[in-house]
């Protein structure tokens, strides 16, 4: 709710330094994952918690928010700390962070982070450090420090295991075992959805009845291991919602929203929903709070940049 007097004119006297702002988030994630750790080693020397496979991670989530939506937070820390430095709008030492938040991605287990880990952060942190440092040392250091932590990530056998099964189930390999049925519960949920969709197409059937007619879907089909979940895609979510006619009109705006900013090369802003859109493939991010205050707060810094530039350091 205090978002958007952040950006009103009470605010003017001086230019809003985007990077600080996404700084204070930063503190937040910190801040959260100390006090999940503080009480994860707790549980484990003092309470005699087990601590075996896929249990650590388990312990571990009782005490910080969905993992997916963390590592969402961690994904956009970890950009917008790489573009405050290089633009020296943050402190170089702020970069100390940035190894201990990139293993979280892997030990918080979520499939999409651990992929954007993997593919996506390592091109990004290139592309901005050569804008400030010599380009083969950049190469070096990047290459070397992803390789090192992705590989100390991955000895956890938990969150290795996961994305192995998740090709398994994508290249449709029989196991002799299924520790994980993420993709094939979202298979029976987006075929649900696909379904609910075609039936009420023009305005969707309104916030309140959407998981009341999901329900009565997976009971027909009987898909009862999904029984009470979410659409687990932004997109569908919106709208079975609210309808195509409406959802349309909504992610128009956004993505002309999103041109006006690479108009301006405000690529960093693009950055940001970029990573928001890849989550809400596979999340309804706007189904908890957390992803509502994400969204709002990213919404408001695209508006306000996109009509004030110049009040605005990027």
């Amino acid at each position: 709710m205090v978002f958007p007097f952040l950006f009103t004119s009470l605010f003017k006297k001086q230019p809003i330094n985007i990077y600080k702002l996404f700084n204070y988030l930063t503190y937040g994630v910190i801040t959260i994952l100390i006090y999940g750790g503080i009480r994860f080693l707790y549980d484990i020397f003092f309470l005699n918690a087990r601590y075996d496979y896929g249990r650590g991670i388990a312990l571990l989530l009782e005490y910080i928010p969905h993992h997916v939506y963390l590592s969402m937070f961690i994904v956009i820390c970890i950009f917008s700390t790489l573009n405050g430095v290089v633009k020296r709008k943050l402190k170089p030492i702020n970069f100390i962070i940035l190894p201990f938040l990139y293993l979280m991605l892997f030990f918080l287990g979520s499939r999409i982070a651990i992929l954007i880990a993997v593919l996506i952060i390592p091109f990004v942190t290139f592309k901005i450090l050569k804008k400030r440092y010599n380009k083969k040392k950049t190469v070096i250091i990047v290459f070397y420090s992803v390789l090192l932590l992705s590989i100390v990530g991955l000895s956890n056998k938990f969150s290795r295991e996961k994305i192995i099964f998740t090709f398994y189930e994508l290249a449709d390999i029989t196991t002799k075992r299924k520790p994980f049925n993420g993709i094939t519960f979202r298979g029976k949920i987006w075929k649900t959805s696909l379904n609910l969709l075609k039936e009420s197409p023009t305005f969707g059937y309104g916030i309140g009845d959407v998981q009341y007619q999901l329900n009565s879907k997976y009971s027909k089909n009987s898909f009862y291991e999904v029984m009470g979940m979410n659409t687990h895609n932004q997109f569908l979510q919106f709208s079975l919602n609210h309808g195509i006619i409406l959802s349309f009109l909504a992610f128009s705006l956004i993505f002309r929203l999103i041109k006006k900013q690479i108009q301006m090369k405000d690529f960093f802003s693009f950055l940001i929903w970029l990573i928001i859109f890849l989550f809400s493939f596979t999340e309804s991010i706007l189904n908890r709070h957390w992803g509502v205050v994400l969204f709002a707060f990213i919404l408001n810094i695209s508006i306000y940049n996109s009509h004030d530039k110049k009040e605005v350091i990027l």
